[in-house]
């Protein structure tokens, strides 16, 4: 009688496969260099041993190099910088690992992995416009001009008025003086200001005041709420509204401020007369 068949289990292979592409800028132009990041991870069942990869732009090779063995279930993290500039157009990147098929897997479909990306021409006039989200300062350009060719460098500056400090531009970044190079057709900025620390205390003193509906103003307080609105020697319900407005830390809506303003106390506010003010 025969014996039976003997089972046997074919010895684990490792398994590398390309992972998914990205590049930086993400959308670049013909004046950009690149940089791309890929990773290969092995989902077999054994470690592989060094091996090759290399990355194409449309067919032309374009970087290459060789991976440290990678154990089971590791990632090998890839970054290629200062690729480019690449030509206008779409492009295909293509990454391949293990091209010269050195490495014994257990799937050989997986070594690839592409990316499409379009590059664009960058435009040929750029334009910044600076600007304040309210009053409180002023904004300049203190090198380079306004509008002209793309790819130029120009720095501008936000100066706060007295009383006020800078806080930061409308997308965020809070450099002051500023230098940027210009690469988009148009670009606005808009600079925020809020009142210094110590006028910031004197203004929180001054709503807290009109919220009770308490005590009395100094002519220099009364002078400071007219200040916030027409200035016109008077305070009326515009001059706080403005008061309140460039105070971030408290929110008024226009109704309680018309209420405030009816009421007795502070209906008996005036601005003092110079000849009142006098002693």
């Amino acid at each position: 009688m025969p014996a039976p068949p003997v089972s046997v289990s074919p010895e684990p292979l490792a398994n590398l496969v390309a992972d998914a592409v990205s590049r930086s800028p993400t959308t670049p132009t013909t004046a950009d260099q690149l940089t791309i990041r890929a990773s290969v991870r092995n989902a077999g069942g054994r470690t592989a041993p060094t091996f090759s990869w290399r990355l194409s732009v449309d067919s032309d090779i374009v970087r290459s190099g060789t991976a440290p063995a990678l154990p089971v279930g590791e990632v090998f993290s890839l970054t290629i910088e200062g690729l480019g500039p690449l030509a206008a157009g779409r492009r295909t990147l293509l990454l391949g690992v293990d091209y010269d098929n050195r490495v014994p897997e257990s799937d050989e479909n997986d070594n690839s992995a592409t990316r499409s990306l379009e590059i664009a021409t960058p435009p040929s006039t750029c334009t910044l416009t600076l600007g304040t989200v309210d009053t409180g300062g002023t904004v300049a350009l203190t090198q380079g001009s306004a509008s002209g060719p793309c790819e130029r460098t120009v720095t501008f500056v936000a100066s706060p008025s007295t009383s006020y400090r800078f806080v930061a531009w409308s997308d965020g970044s809070d450099a002051n003086p500023r230098t940027l190079k210009l690469d988009q057709p148009t670009l606005t900025l808009n600079a925020s200001f809020q009142f210094s620390p110590a006028v910031q205390a004197i203004a929180d003193r001054i709503i807290d005041r009109l919220l009770k509906g308490t005590g009395d103003f100094t002519p220099q307080e009364l002078t400071f709420i007219d200040s916030q609105g027409n200035q016109n020697g008077a305070v009326d319900v515009g001059d706080l509204l403005a008061l309140v407005q460039k105070n971030p830390s408290v929110a008024l809506s226009q109704q309680l401020l018309l209420e405030m303003m009816s009421s007795p106390h502070v209906q008996s506010i005036r601005i003092p007369s110079a000849k009142e003010k006098k002693p």
